[in-house]
């Protein structure tokens, strides 16, 4: 874009530099507002018709009061320009992201006025906390006075007595006491005109001096909630807003509404419970009145009600900022709110990771309960807990690791059945399948297996067995429990007093087999970072006669094998799996679903 000559204009831009008299000006993409004093312009119309033809890809308007009005493309940077006899002025400019300078304003500068606010509805300002907050008479207000640790009750406390008004609700993290004016709340008033947006905030100011653009979306899928960052240059904006699932944490709340979200909250610090109300508006938890979901007798109509979004979020450059902490970055993920929700694992802020104290599957292992609740999940096609997976990864490959460790020319691990198939099509490079429940693995030796040496002066089969678990759980310091007992191997060993195969099950989920003399498998397979080993013949039984070279993934049982559930059993559970689109086949669209990425990371970029 061209740069614009200023003629006869003496203007001291907002970064507090003052510019020379025939100078030029810049209008960048983001959105700037300004207000300017001129010196000896007479003609704002000729004054207009100039700046738009330096360039063609500048408007200028003239507004009431005598004021011009220069914009840049799609409106992103705008000035004011006012006709005066001095050069006085105050301005302000809105760079996301980038240090926002500010100038002083003198007397004679106009002020807005409530008189110059038309059609504003009535507006409860509601706020806890401690600044002494200033607000404009024609607010109603609730101030609580109580330290930022204790507003998310007294918040609770107020939402039951609260009137059903368009209600401000002020951050707890704001730092400076100037209130909103009047013209700007206005104008986030008209900003929501459809019925699933449910609140407006603003751009925010940090005691740095940084702006930032708030708007984000929210991911909440498979134990996980991730707050992603939109950007004010996509979507489609609508009286410069743009619609988002969280925003400032200062908002502009329909009537009804904030009082119904706050009631069901239930954590203890607030900057928690702020992440509660983004969570409880993208699930559809507000008042009837702005709900968009079907009435019974409109199931018919669920597929297409369906699309439309609930409890949607602006946020608006309405030539106003927010002086507030990001809420995002003080919250937490206490149990309470982890259970409520069916979360191990949170990113509020870019690469920053919260995971759960306790897993939801229960993380005690000693009786096999968190197997045990992995399967009853996978048979609800529900994803296995996240935190159990990301264990039992860890596990398995501390036990290769182990293995191969005590003879690295002569040991090697092959994974089979169910886990052969992961390993092989089923991105077990990555992690396992969000539905599965355990592992299964060999343990050979191209010689004798030392394991089966153990306790070899032991005649008697069942004590010698007993022997060789508790060598191995001091070894690996996992419970073991023996494995089904074969009658070929009871009666080799009773018959040659030959102990050629051991079968256990380690820590309650893998399930192992320890075998002597087996030649090296000549295929290898990244498995979870660790190497393990396979041979063509072995796969190929198990993808063609097991399970009939199927590629479709389905949920259930071990590996490829579907139970009759088609569908997810607890429809508004985070972790459902979506059923299959045939003829295609089952996959995700990133690593989300899973216990982490290419990286190890828990959120993919």
């Amino acid at each position: 874009m061209k740069a614009l000559p200023l003629k006869d204009l003496s203007v001291e831009a907002a970064v507090g530099v003052p510019l020379p008299e025939r100078s030029t000006l810049n209008l960048p993409g983001p959105r700037i507002h300004g207000r300017f004093r001129q010196r000896g312009l007479k003609d704002l119309q000729d004054f207009c018709k100039s700046f738009e033809a330096a360039s063609d890809s500048v408007s200028c308007s003239l507004r009431d009061g005598g004021v011009a009005e220069i914009c840049g493309p799609r409106q992103w940077a705008c000035i004011e320009l006012l006709p005066g006899p001095t050069t006085s002025f105050s301005t302000s400019v809105e760079l996301w992201n980038h240090r926002v300078f500010w100038a002083q304003e003198t007397k004679d500068f106009p002020r807005i006025d409530v008189e110059d606010t038309p059609g504003l509805e009535k507006v409860l300002v509601l706020y806890c906390g401690p600044l002494d907050l200033k607000f404009h008479p024609r607010y109603a207000a609730k101030i609580i006075h109580e330290p930022v640790d204790r507003c998310a009750e007294a918040l609770r406390r107020s939402a039951q007595r609260l009137p059903d008004l368009w209600i401000f609700f002020v951050s707890p993290f704001t730092w400076d006491e100037a209130l909103l004016e009047p013209k700007a709340m206005l104008a986030l008033q008209k900003a929501m005109t459809r019925p699933w947006l449910l609140a407006a905030g603003l751009p925010i100011q940090g005691r740095d001096g940084l702006w930032q653009w708030p708007a984000r979306q929210l991911r909440y899928r498979f134990y996980k909630l991730q707050y992603r960052r939109a950007s004010f240059e996509t979507g489609d904006p609508e009286d410069n807003c743009w619609a988002g699932e969280a925003s400032s944490g200062t908002r502009l709340y329909r009537p009804g509404a904030l009082p119904a979200l706050l009631q069901k909250t239930i954590t203890t610090d607030v900057a928690t419970m702020m992440v509660e109300l983004d969570l409880l508006a993208k699930l559809g938890k507000i008042p009837p009145r702005w709900s968009t979901r079907p009435k019974r007798r409109h199931r018919h109509r669920q597929r297409e009600s369906a699309s439309v979004p609930r409890g949607q979020i602006l946020t608006c450059a309405v030539g106003a900022v927010s002086r507030e902490e990001d809420y995002a970055q003080s919250a937490q993920l206490p149990d309470a709110f982890a259970q409520q929700f069916h979360l191990e694992a949170v990113s509020y802020v870019s690469r920053q990771t919260r995971l759960a104290e306790h897993g939801l599957g229960g993380e005690d292992v000693a009786n096999g309960s968190a197997w045990s609740h992995a399967h009853i999940l996978a048979e609800e096609r529900l994803a296995t807990s996240l935190l159990y997976r990301r264990r039992i990864e860890e596990t398995f490959v501390k036990i290769v690791d182990w293995w191969r460790s005590l003879d690295p020319k002569r040991h090697f691990a092959a994974p089979k059945q169910g886990t052969l198939l992961t390993a092989m099509i089923r991105g077990g490079d990555v992690s396992m399948m969000p539905w599965d429940t355990d592992l299964e693995m060999s343990l050979y030796s191209t010689g004798t297996n030392p394991v089966l040496r153990w306790c070899d002066d032991i005649l008697n089969l069942q004590e010698r067995r007993k022997c060789v678990l508790r060598k191995l759980e001091e070894e690996l310091q996992l419970p073991m429990i023996r494995g089904p007992d074969l009658f070929f191997s009871q009666w080799l060993y009773e018959a040659h007093l030959t102990f050629a195969k051991f079968r256990v099950t380690m820590d309650h989920v893998f399930d192992v087999n320890f075998e002597s003399y087996v030649p090296v498998f000549p295929i290898r397979v990244s498995m979870f970072g660790t190497e393990l080993r396979t041979s063509w013949p072995v796969w190929e039984h198990l993808f063609f006669e097991v399970f009939q070279g199927s590629l479709e993934k389905k949920v259930g049982t071990s590996g490829n094998i579907a139970l009759a559930v088609t569908h997810c059993t607890a429809l508004e559970h985070n972790a459902c799996i979506p059923p299959a689109e045939p003829p295609l086949d089952f996959d995700f669209e990133d690593y989300f679903a899973h216990s982490r990425d290419l990286t190890g990371g828990l959120f993919p970029d």
